[in-house]
This record gives structure tokens, C-alpha cells and sequence, in this order.
């Protein structure tokens, strides 16, 4: 399996983005809250972009989910998918479902 992973972190206004590419696993996961917890103090959303990632391991989204709220510093956590058209939508929302 190829370790190849990067996360790019922006920050938009409020909301503090930080989208993932490649494969997430465990260790990966871990790299992923540790960016969270380097949230600029402005930021007042949290927002995980799993559009780019090649393989979702098990072990890594049960890391990355049990530890947002610990890392989110008290911040809502978004975990989501994005389509082309930069629409944020939480994995299987249907288009026009709040």
C-alpha cells in the first residue's frame, strides 16, 4: 500500500478547510487532528474534505471520527465529500437535502 498522503489547509472566512489526498488509514488519521488542532483561533468550523482520498480505511475513519470533537477544540466538525462544482455535501446527502 502506498503512503503516499498530503492535506492542504485553508482557511475561508470562518471556516477552516483541510482537504485530504490519498489513502487514510490510522496513521494518516492522526496527521489529519493534528492539523485540526492548529486551527487558526478564527476559525469557527472545522471542515474535512475527503473528495481526493483514494482509499478509506476502517481503522482511519474510526480514528478520524472519534477524535474531531477532541481536536476540533470545541468547533463543529464537518466530515465531507465535495463535488466539482465546490458544493460541500456530507457523504450520501442527496442534492437539495439539508
Amino acid at each position: 500500500m502506498s503512503r503516499r498522503f498530503s492535506i492542504r489547509a485553508s482557511l475561508t472566512g470562518a471556516r477552516y478547510v483541510l482537504r485530504l489526498r490519498g489513502e487514510l488509514d490510522g496513521s494518516t488519521a492522526c496527521l489529519v487532528l493534528q492539523a485540526m488542532e492548529r486551527a487558526p483561533g478564527r476559525a469557527r468550523e472545522v471542515v474535512v474534505d475527503l473528495a481526493e482520498v483514494t482509499e478509506l480505511e476502517p481503522f482511519g475513519v474510526d480514528v478520524l471520527s472519534r477524535g474531531a470533537r477532541a481536536y476540533g477544540r470545541g468547533r463543529p466538525v464537518r466530515i465531507v465529500a465535495t463535488e466539482q462544482s465546490g458544493d460541500a455535501r456530507s457523504p450520501g446527502s442527496r442534492q437539495g437535502a439539508e
